[in-house]
């Protein structure tokens, strides 16, 4: 087993090539991923878009605001897993 945040370090990684300029829409940031995914486990890869898709609210004024909202989403789904959903 890997680092647990190993996910975060690809995360960051691959958004820093998207060339991100705030105030961002949750659209747009949909749109600038287009097709790439990230890698967030040792095996597994995600679609950027879909990481963005389950972010909320729909618009980020600075990096602090859009990095809360990446934290809170990425704290779902184990969640959703623990519970059974």
């Amino acid at each position: 087993m890997g680092f647990p945040n190993v996910g975060m370090h690809y995360f960051v990684k691959t958004f820093n090539q998207l060339d991100v300029r705030f105030p961002i829409t949750k659209r747009e940031l949909i749109e600038k991923a287009g097709d790439i995914q990230v890698k967030t486990w040792e095996n597994q890869y995600t679609l950027l878009k879909d990481i963005f898709e389950s972010m909320v609210p729909e618009e980020y004024p600075n990096g602090t605001a859009f990095m809360c909202a990446y934290t809170s989403a990425n704290l779902q789904t184990p969640k959703k897993i623990f519970i059974g959903k």
